[in-house]
Order: structure tokens, then C-alpha cells, then sequence
């Protein structure tokens, strides 16, 4: 259903990137890129296209660095221009590396050190349940982040107080092979979980569509630099790269096979 929006983004991500002659999280931001469009254009609730409306669903992306998988989806969606898209990181840009709550919009929380995207949702979940709001709060992490104890300690805690407003999607991209059997992990913390492809749209669709009588997490198994070649066989060397002349080139290439 959005696989030629989704080739779209990650060419869009590309070609400013390269012409920006900066680094970038490139292979990040490639894993997570059907989650988002599923979740952002048919699962949250969002009042009147207002993401900062206090009625409306909230999303952190916890994993900050992967910000220009949200930048090209805003982009494409109108809620920011052409303009700002490009002007990602320069000086005085809203779009730096990780999104900034004072700057994007519907951004709940800041990150940068990773660890503290869950801790603070699990905050606003509470407070939402406090307040008897109909909201929810979806967090994005990734699997390396799972070893802060932070994040541990914050699921014991939406546990305990049954915070069924909060879901917490894990892009289990392989940036870290020593966190095993995730949903075994988090079921053993009270959390109901579910195990999905997270490229395919519909597993995507039907695991947030469910709405469970417990905190949920879905573990979603990704490739970090999905759809291109040279990312895909080395994803630890594109997580944070610039874009020569060839491998721009390459790049292009393989996305137009999609086409």
C-alpha cells in the first residue's frame, strides 16, 4: 500500500543527504520507515491533523538518530515543507539529529542519549491514566538501547500500574546480537507482547491494531538499511556515513529497481 511513498522517502532522504556533502544515521532511519507510515497515516489518532492537539495520540522515537525516517514522512505528508526537510542540520535548522520537542511538531520528548524515550512515555502514560484521557502513547526503540537499565525500570512501573495507553515498538535491526528472545523479556516484566516482520505492512496494521489489557510491545524484526544493497551488507558502517559520487550512484540504482 505504501511501498512506492516509502521508495519515495528513502530516495528523498538520500538525495539530501548526498547534497548536503554531511554525515548522517542513514541506516537507522531505513528500518523503521513502514512502522512509521502504518502508525502515523492509519493507526494514531490525531484531532483535526493537529499533532500537538492534547486529544491526540503521541509518538516518541526514543531512537532519536533515525530522525530523518519522521522528517521525509512529514515531508510527504505535508506537515513540513520541502524547505525545512532540506534544511536538515544546518544552522538554524528545527531538524537536527534528534528531534526536539521545542521545534517538531508532535514531538513529546527530546532524546540524544538513548535510554530515556521509554522512561519518559511511561511518565505521560501515567499521567494520562491520572487524568482519565483517551490517549495513546507510542515509543519507538531500538534493540541496542534495550541494555540502559532505564528502560527495565520503567516497564516494571507501567506494569505495575496497568498502563494499557502505552505501546512500545522495538526495532530489533541486529545493531546489538547480545539481546536475545526480547518478548520473552518483556513478558516476563507484565507486558503482553507480539513478534512481527516489520516491512510487512500488514503484520504492521494487525499488531497495532490490537488492543491489549496490558502494557504492549511489539518486537518488530528489521534490516537495518532496508531496500539498499550496500547498507543492507554493511549496516554498522552506513549507521552514521556521508554519500560519495559512487555511492550515490549505487544507491539510486538499487532504489530504482523498486520502482
Amino acid at each position: 500500500m505504501y511501498e512506492r511513498d516509502i521508495i519515495s522517502q528513502k530516495r528523498k532522504i538520500i538525495q539530501m543527504v548526498y547534497e548536503s556533502k554531511r554525515e548522517a544515521h542513514l541506516s537507522p532511519a531505513m528500518s523503521i520507515l513502514e512502522i512509521l507510515n502504518v502508525l502515523l497515516r492509519e493507526i494514531m489518532y490525531v484531532e483535526n491533523g493537529d499533532l500537538d492537539h492534547c486529544d491526540s495520540d503521541r509518538l516518541v522515537i526514543s531512537k532519536g538518530h533515525a530522525s530523518l525516517a519522521l522528517y521525509a514522512l512529514y515531508e510527504h505528508l505535508g506537515y513540513i515543507s520541502k524547505n525545512d526537510f532540506y534544511s536538515f542540520q544546518k544552522r538554524n535548522s528545527k531538524y537536527g539529529v534528534h528531534p526536539d520537542r521545542h521545534k517538531v511538531l508532535g514531538v513529546s520528548v527530546s532524546t540524544g542519549s538513548l535510554g530515556h524515550g521509554l522512561p519518559n512515555a511511561v511518565g505521560i502514560a501515567y499521567a494520562w491514566k491520572l487524568q482519565k484521557r483517551k490517549n495513546r502513547i507510542y515509543v519507538i526503540v531500538g534493540d541496542g538501547e534495550l541494555n540502559e537499565g532505564s528502560n527495565w525500570e520503567s516497564m516494571i512501573f507501567a506494569s505495575r500500574f496497568g498502563l494499557i495507553n502505552i505501546c512500545c515498538i522495538v526495532d530489533n535491526n541486529g545493531s546489538f546480537d547480545n539481546m536475545p528472545q526480547l518478548d520473552e523479556k518483556f513478558r516476563a516484566f507484565g507486558w503482553e507482547t507480539t513478534v512481527m516482520d516489520g516491512h510487512d505492512e500488514d503484520q504492521i496494521r494487525k499488531a497495532l491494531s490490537k488492543r491489549p489489557k496490558a502494557p504492549y510491545a511489539i518486537i518488530a524484526n528489521t534490516v537495518k538499511g532496508k531496500g539498499i544493497g550496500i547498507m543492507e551488507k554493511d549496516h554498522a558502517g552506513w549507521h552514521h556515513k556521508g554519500i560519495s559520487e559512487e555511492d550515490y550512484q549505487n544507491i539510486m540504482g538499487d532504489l530504482e529497481c523498486y520502482e
